[in-house]
């Protein structure tokens, strides 16, 4: 009996899948499918050489843009052109050219408060690039998520006027495009002497616009009010009651935008170029390089389709060892408790 019950029940959870959610999973999972094929696509690529990928005869097999690596084949040119094959080669080449010079004609402005400021030029390093990444990714990240948070929080439980007129603001600027206002930005920036300097990038980063205000806005109106009132009963401050009872309530909400504005503020090259060209990251590098139609003169050329895709997945791998080592904090659900209605 017990047996056929749950046979019975089976069926009917069945019958009640809807076809609509049915087609909507089958869409994300080729969707999801395409993107694991890109990825893996890429890091079998960076592995090719141009020469393979491109020219390879027909009776080797013809130009190779879907196989894995043709050894073989590599080994051949190489011994052809008297050099030896280097399985790592794109990685190398790289890695070798990642020393670009920093003008400082670049860097040097007009500021209407501190006058002329001489930018000081040099040759930024592999070290230099990884150190401003991680400055401005996991410091920008960090900002952007606790201001976002307070002005969130403060919107969301402090019903009065200046409150709904933030959220209406906020909801005009992602429906108005600001590329027009880069301009003005780097005009600003350059007056008050913040152009091309940390703090610059750290005042910038410390904003609250963008999607992720909403999130926080949401997660806030699920916070039942009785916290806030418990903690005023017990005396404490409003900062108090912020920094000891919402705060940890939103952790796992802080983390996960944290890791996905890392993931975003890694992989970013505008605003750097824009606004800290001296403070150069990896995805600058990988700009700029991607500039270049002979590798800098380095004996290669990152035009070409495999050196490109080998430049992208050295920027890539941080950003997957990050997702995959937090992967839990991300994909985990949030829940909160604490209030018995």
């Amino acid at each position: 009996m017990e047996k056929t019950a749950k046979i019975i029940d089976g069926k009917s959870k069945n019958k009640n899948l809807n076809p609509i959610v049915i087609i909507v999973f089958i869409v994300l999972a080729l969707y999801a499918l395409t993107l694991f094929f890109v990825l893996g696509w890429g890091f079998i690529t960076s592995f090719k050489t141009a020469s393979e990928f491109k020219l390879r005869p027909p009776r080797f097999g013809g130009p190779n843009v879907l196989g894995l690596p043709d050894i073989e084949y590599n080994k051949l040119v190489a011994e052809a052109e008297g050099r030896a094959y280097n399985f790592f080669e794109n990685y190398y080449n790289i890695l070798k050219s990642f020393p670009l010079d920093i003008n400082s004609a670049e860097l040097s402005y007009h500021s209407a408060i501190w006058g002329d400021i001489q930018g000081t030029g040099y040759t930024a390093k592999f070290g230099h690039f990884v150190l401003n990444s991680f400055i401005y990714a996991i410091t920008g990240s960090l900002l952007y998520s606790l201001v976002c948070l307070i002005t969130a929080y403060l919107c969301s439980k402090y019903r009065y006027k200046f409150s709904y007129f933030m959220y209406t603001m906020l909801l005009i600027i992602m429906t108005i495009p600001l590329v027009g206002t880069q301009p003005a930005t780097i005009k600003l920036l350059r007056d008050l002497g913040l152009y091309d300097k940390y703090l610059g990038m750290f005042v910038m980063s410390a904003n609250f616009t963008g999607l992720y205000f909403f999130v926080y806005y949401a997660f806030f109106q699920g916070i039942s009010d009785t916290f806030m009132e418990a903690a005023e009963i017990d005396g404490a401050s409003q900062f108090m009651t912020l920094v000891r009872i919402i705060i940890p309530l939103s952790a796992k909400m802080i983390g996960t935008i944290f890791l996905l504005q890392f993931i975003v503020l890694w992989n970013n090259y505008d605003v750097p170029l824009l606004y800290y060209p001296g403070k150069p990251t990896l995805a600058y590098a990988i700009y700029k390089m991607s500039e270049n139609t002979s590798g800098d003169n380095k004996g290669f050329d990152f035009q070409e389709t495999p050196q490109r895709v080998a430049g992208c997945m050295i920027l890539a791998i941080p950003v997957l060892i990050v997702f995959l080592s937090l992967k839990d904090v991300i994909m985990g659900n949030i829940s909160l408790g604490g209030i018995k209605e």
